[in-house]
């Protein structure tokens, strides 16, 4: 299986997605819309990007996409403040190295940083009154 079916973005009450170990190569238009989405687990793919929406999974808390093709992570990740547990392969070249699965304090510490830095080059919408 290359693909995911794109009619998987009609299932709104879904709350696990897991797809690890395929030979999934992108993710289907309209995924970001599945907003009861707690964990997202697609460790293990081909999958190459992220989709730029990602900030409106606003209620996912678990996200592994270690092992995959991804080099970049849209700045939309920022918004994921429910974020508790998030793996990268990326971990593993920093010194010292980290695991790849992040979570208990610092992962939150982790996650903490890397939604500030995100939230950095994406600023809060300002209105001119």
């Amino acid at each position: 299986m290359s693909k995911l079916p794109i009619k998987i973005r009609c299932m709104q009450k879904l709350q696990t997605l897991s797809f690890s170990s395929n030979q999934i190569a992108e993710l289907p238009v309209g995924i970001e819309e599945l907003m009861k989405l707690e964990v997202l687990v697609m460790n293990d793919n081909k999958v190459r990007q992220l989709p730029l929406r990602i900030g409106l999974l606003q209620n996912l808390k678990k996200f592994l996409f270690h092992n995959n093709q991804i080099a970049t992570i849209p700045t939309e990740f920022g918004k994921l403040m429910k974020l508790n547990e998030f793996s990268s392969e990326w971990f593993i070249y920093l010194n010292p190295p980290m695991p790849k699965i992040m979570k208990d304090a610092k992962g939150q510490l982790m996650l903490d940083q890397v939604r500030q830095f995100c939230r950095s080059f994406n600023p809060p919408n300002i209105t001119n009154t």
